[in-house]
């Protein structure tokens, strides 16, 4: 329960970042074999999808090179800092609540250090990229959304549809509140237009619980009674 409780903590900073931190965690996964060169090596990844995605120029792809330089370096002087050594004897006390309670704003705030550099990727790309983008930013968090109802291919590709569309306002989206009103709403558009009738019963579904953990209750109360 309690290592359970450290990635409680760790889900509700990435919620912080939203779907720029959804995208670049897709992009770890799908994209091993894409991207463009970085010091003799490819960028993989989140950039990597960024970089086939919207097909950008070499000097687009030399200026997001600076750009993620310039976040690795300040990330690295965060963590040799003060907050980044505390936080990491912290983040060893895996059994202390105090520990975990201390740790989450000093996570956040290394999250938020991150977060600074999405601006200036941004500012890279053309207007026509950043609508796309934000497209594909959308795509990645419904499909991680809906991953439970398994969507079909026709499904995928009516979902790739509406995030599209909604790329524009998502881009045009003025505070976080905006811009999850934008991700609600496309989320109920799928799920009223695109989803079965057995799908979004399946998606009001709770999830049922281990059987293990049934059986190990049953014995305690066993030992308990004996």
């Amino acid at each position: 329960m309690r290592r359970l409780a450290w990635v409680a903590c760790g889900l509700l900073v990435l919620s912080l970042a939203g779907p720029f931190a959804a995208a670049k965690e897709e992009g770890k996964a799908g994209a091993k074999d894409k991207g463009v060169k970085e010091g003799g090596e490819k960028l993989k990844g989140y950039y990597a999808i960024m970089v086939s995605t919207l097909n950008l120029s070499e000097e687009q792809q030399a200026k997001l090179k600076a750009v993620l330089e310039a976040r690795e370096a300040a990330l690295k002087e965060w963590d040799a800092g003060e907050k980044g050594q505390k936080l990491a004897e912290l983040a060893k006390k895996t059994d202390d609540a105090e520990a975990r309670k201390e740790a989450r704003p000093l996570r956040e705030e290394r999250q938020k250090l991150e977060l600074s550099f999405k601006p200036k990727v941004m500012e890279i790309l053309t207007p026509e990229q950043k609508v796309k983008w934000e497209g594909q930013l959308l795509y990645t968090q419904m499909m991680a959304r809906f991953k439970k109802v398994e969507p079909t291919e026709e499904q995928t590709g009516k979902i790739r549809a509406l995030c599209d569309e909604a790329g524009k306002a998502a881009g045009e989206a003025a505070d976080e509140q905006t811009a999850k009103k934008v991700r609600d709403d496309l989320a109920e558009k799928i799920t009223s237009d695109v989803l079965t009738a057995e799908q979004r019963e399946k998606l009001k579904a709770k999830p049922e619980k281990p059987a293990g953990k049934d059986v190990k209750k049953e014995k305690g109360d066993k030992s308990g009674g004996a």
